[in-house]
């Protein structure tokens, strides 16, 4: 365990550093400006890539996947990226595509700040504390995917169409799932700002009456169409657990995830509070369809949690909802002069860092203890 703690710590301080180094290289607080800046963000990646990507059995799906090339038969239902590494995996070693689902997450993050660097620190500060690195080392092609298609929203953003159908089809490479997302991009054509009191209910309510209506409405209903549904290789192990969530939602409590899970709606609705106000400071950055993905995703997640396969449907929202609490703490910290508010943001950060913490020593999804292949 002590190895695990240890481990964390460096990858969280060493990634911020140099993160940070190359903020302050740059020559524009903006965008990136000095070569300089990518000379330092390459010593983070490069080191977060090779610590996680010499892991060992760390993480529930680390032997999963491990498997899938071991049994060559899992080949004929599963993504374009398991083909891609056969070869290598076969004539090296498997490590090189646990280092890959390192690589990508971490390199997109920042190949998506380079234009909106201001942000950075506090996105990897949230993407550390509030768990999505530990969801990394699990469902590591899927959070792979999840980075890519957040790249990719950004380029359709700026209408560069080609590199948007280019950074698509990589992340179904990874997973196919990415695909769930897409429909979603069109939110940027809403304004949830405006509607603050039927957004701050809908929130409410999906939170405490999520696990009835999936209950009594959904559950049926998927039930029979999963029956009916041939669902591809891969997800079976999903179905066969289909009325589990009750004993998953034990676990996650047992784990301190519960209690989180109402820690982040709190800090969901502080965003709801302050929406407008970024909307329209950040209008630049896109603030709106961020924030539009940040609602759509957590209401989903308030009532899909419940069921492992959609709840995996969430994670391509996750992203979207750590950019807006980027932005909302950034504008806090260091724009608006209230001390209040500043005093709120960190004791929100503190509570971050103590889960990060506390989810090391639950073991939590087999993260710790921590092992090294060498």
């Amino acid at each position: 365990m002590e190895l695990a703690y240890l481990v964390y710590t460096v990858i969280f301080v060493v990634t911020l550093f140099f993160a940070y180094a190359g903020i302050k290289r740059n020559d524009n607080f903006h965008k990136i400006t000095s070569r300089k800046t990518w000379f330092f963000w390459g010593i983070a990646i490069a080191f977060y890539t090779v610590i996680l990507g010499l892991r060992k059995d760390v993480g529930i799906d680390y032997v999963t996947y491990k498997g899938m090339f071991e049994v060559i038969d899992a080949f004929t239902k599963t993504d374009v990226i398991y083909f891609l590494f056969t070869g290598i995996v076969k004539n090296y070693h498997y490590n090189y595509f646990i280092a890959l689902l390192a690589f990508v997450p971490i390199c997109f993050v920042f190949l998506f700040f380079k234009d909106k660097i201001k942000f950075l620190m506090l996105f990897l500060f949230f993407y550390f504390t509030w768990g999505i690195m530990f969801d990394s080392l699990n469902i590591m092609r899927q959070i792979a995917a999840c980075t890519i298609i957040v790249y990719a929203v950004t380029k359709y953003l700026d209408k560069d169409y080609v590199k948007f159908i280019i950074f698509t089809i990589l992340a179904l490479c990874f997973h196919r799932s990415s695909l769930s997302v897409l429909p979603f991009i069109f939110l940027f054509r809403f304004d949830f700002t405006k509607s603050r009191r039927i957004i701050l209910c809908l929130l409410v309510f999906s939170f405490v009456f999520g696990q009835n209506i999936y209950n009594q409405f959904l559950f049926p209903v998927l039930n029979k169409f999963f029956i009916a549904v041939d669902v591809s290789s891969g997800y079976s192990i999903y179905l066969e657990n289909f009325d589990l969530y009750s004993e998953r939602g034990l676990i996650l409590v047992e784990s301190g995830t519960g209690l989180f899970n109402i820690f982040n709606l709190f800090v969901v609705i502080y965003a709801v509070f302050f929406s407008e106000i970024l909307k329209e400071k950040y209008k630049r950055y896109n603030f709106n369809l961020y924030y539009n993905f940040m609602i759509v995703g957590t209401v989903c997640y308030n009532i899909f949690r419940y069921h492992e396969m959609l709840n995996r449907m969430c994670y391509y929202f996750m992203y979207f909802r750590l950019i807006v609490f980027a932005v909302l703490f950034y504008y806090l910290l260091f724009v608006q002069e209230n001390t209040t508010f500043k005093l709120l943001c960190v004791g929100i950060m503190l509570f971050g860092v103590v889960n990060y913490y506390y989810q090391i020593y639950m073991c939590s999804q087999d993260i710790a203890p921590f092992r090294f292949i060498l």
